[in-house]
């Protein structure tokens, strides 16, 4: 009688490896490639008459993303929460929803006359740098405008 060697347990153990190679190649696939938590400030192109620039907030918490936009009204700078706000790989997307008030020699007008402004956000992340497109629509309007973001150091 000859003894064989159990290759039950060499395949079993080969199998065990090839799948646990494929988990973790699926993971690092679907994980974000960059972490776009932080500040960064923000600039515009054409660039807008106001020399304002708007700073974006962004807050990584697993596969969620959430954040603000600053907004410059009448002087006060107020924050606009992301709305579908996304990453994936290294590319972000983000909505935002702003309100425009209008004044008539210094005074508020009713809500009534207050218009929103939808700005669609897409860009891609590169160490401290975030360059896309963002689409306004306003008052039945289309504006393509480039963006360019800079992280912001602590």
């Amino acid at each position: 009688m000859t003894l064989r060697p159990c290759t039950c347990s060499v395949t079993l153990a080969l199998i065990v490896a090839v799948a646990g190679l494929a988990l973790r190649a699926r993971a690092a696939d679907e994980a974000p490639a960059v972490n776009p938590t932080g500040a960064w400030k923000v600039t515009f192109t054409p660039k807008p008459k106001s020399p304002f620039e708007p700073v974006l907030k962004l807050k990584r918490n697993g596969d969620k993303l959430t954040g603000t936009l600053s907004q410059l009204e009448r002087g006060k700078t107020n924050e606009v929460a992301l709305e579908d706000a996304k990453l994936t790989g290294t590319q972000v997307s983000f909505t935002t929803h702003q309100t425009m008030r209008f004044y008539l020699n210094g005074v508020a007008q009713p809500a009534d006359h207050d218009l929103v402004t939808e700005s669609k956000f897409l860009g891609t992340i590169s160490d401290d740098t975030i360059k896309g497109k963002v689409e306004r629509h306003f008052i039945g309007n289309v504006r393509l405008l480039e963006w360019e973001a800079k992280r912001v150091k602590p």
